[in-house]
């Protein structure tokens, strides 16, 4: 069940599928694992593929009726969850694949440009991300 679960969250975001390269920067990496910590409905069952949100306290949902929502969900952040501001305006989202779940980041413009336009030891990530 759960194999079938992770193919089912991978079948419904093959658009987001690139935005796991964003898991090389340790402090969107750190985000996405506290997002793994975060509250789940009750009435979500075991192995139910889920989007999950990186901000602390928000309430994950079943990626399924996430998909079938217009516009896609993306909850209007205070703080970046990569580096904590509250001073920067919280504009950008990233729905990073992660398993059976995708987890949803809410970025600064500082943290969009210095982590992913211009990384300084990787290649250039820029092109191969979708941002929502």
């Amino acid at each position: 069940m759960f194999m079938s679960a992770m193919e089912d969250a991978a079948a419904l975001v093959p658009w987001a599928e690139g935005n796991e390269i964003a898991l090389l920067d340790e402090k969107t990496d750190e985000a996405v694992r506290r997002a793994f910590g975060g509250p789940v409905p009750d009435d979500c069952a075991v192995g139910v593929p889920l989007l999950r949100f990186a901000t602390e306290g928000v309430m994950a949902m079943p990626l399924l009726e996430a998909m079938l929502e217009d516009p896609l969900p993306r909850h209007d952040s205070q703080s970046c969850d990569r580096c904590g501001t509250t001073k920067r305006q919280v504009t950008d989202r990233l729905w990073i694949p992660a398993g059976a779940s995708v987890v949803v980041v809410a970025l600064c413009w500082s943290c969009k440009l210095h982590a992913y336009d211009r990384p300084v030891s990787r290649p250039r990530v820029r092109s191969s991300l979708v941002w929502c």
